[in-house]
């Protein structure tokens, strides 16, 4: 008898289906080709890892806030068109892609970090082929790419995208503000230690670095571990224990809850909140 995790993967298979499935490959296939030529390019200081280690995790992420057959609720485009931008969402970090021609100028890490989600957009938009994207595809998963930024008012997000395609359901609609609201909270839950290297937390600590990357850093060596309750929109966090007694009593590090997230299921609101 499968176990419960087995049941999940085989609902999460069946998510995407004729065509979809092959074309979210090409996309992932596209993102290892970017990560690859990347390489070639010194490393942006300061950075949490933004690789495919963190793209599939995103995508874990989406489908355990959307548990079980809920995603049923999404068109086939949509589910399309989410998992894409969870694979897509932050190439804008890439300084391949943010700062093609290798301009010294150019290659500001606050100024990249800043702005990747819209540089994300420009470069899905202007370079669709590159992106593993059919053209047609490409503006409304530039929308969800920008719009995962918490940065960015959701509010200011269109509430619906006008397909430049025919879909595979009967509405010509994809909802462009619902998409984002579920792209951005599994990122920001992406947060354990695979995003970061021990070495470079040390580092982070002791040099005078901008505030903004060493929270990320900091949080990231934090915490141990996400549990996630999409039925009862419970997120708890457990926290790695600390070994100096100096820093309080072991209690206190255990385990955090954030009770209510909320995203307007399926309404085309796109929210979260507490």
């Amino acid at each position: 008898m499968p176990t419960w995790e087995e049941e999940q993967k085989c609902i999460w298979n069946s998510w995407l289906q004729d065509n979809f499935g092959d074309k979210l490959k090409r996309i992932r296939n596209a993102c290892l080709t970017l990560l690859e030529r990347n390489k070639a390019r010194p490393p942006l200081p300061h950075f949490t890892h933004n690789n495919e280690v963190h793209f599939q995790n995103v995508e874990n992420l989406i489908h355990k806030l959307i548990p079980d057959h809920a995603f049923e609720l999404l068109t086939p485009d949509e589910r399309f068109y989410l998992l894409a931008s969870a694979c897509l969402h932050d190439i804008g970090m890439l300084p391949l892609v943010a700062n093609p021609s290798g301009s010294p100028a150019q290659d500001d890490p606050q100024r990249i970090r800043h702005h990747h989600h819209a540089i994300s957009q420009n470069y899905i938009v202007n370079c669709p082929e590159d992106c593993g994207l059919d053209p047609c595809d490409a503006e409304p998963i530039s929308i969800i790419c920008r719009f995962h930024r918490r940065f960015e008012d959701i509010e200011d997000c269109p509430d619906y995208h006008t397909a430049n395609r025919p879909l595979a359901h009967d509405r010509d609609r994809i909802r462009t503000r619902l998409l984002p609201a579920y792209l951005r909270l599994a990122d920001a839950l992406d947060i354990d230690l695979h995003r970061t290297h021990a070495h470079y937390n040390a580092l982070c600590l002791a040099c005078n670095i901008p505030l903004e990357p060493k929270f990320h850093w900091v949080r990231s060596r934090l915490v141990s571990g996400i549990l996630l309750d999409s039925r009862s929109h419970v997120v708890n966090v457990e926290f790695r224990k600390p070994t100096n007694p100096d820093l309080g009593d072991d209690k206190m590090w255990g385990t955090a809850r954030i009770d209510g997230y909320r995203i307007d299921d399926f309404s085309g609101a796109g929210q979260y909140g507490n």
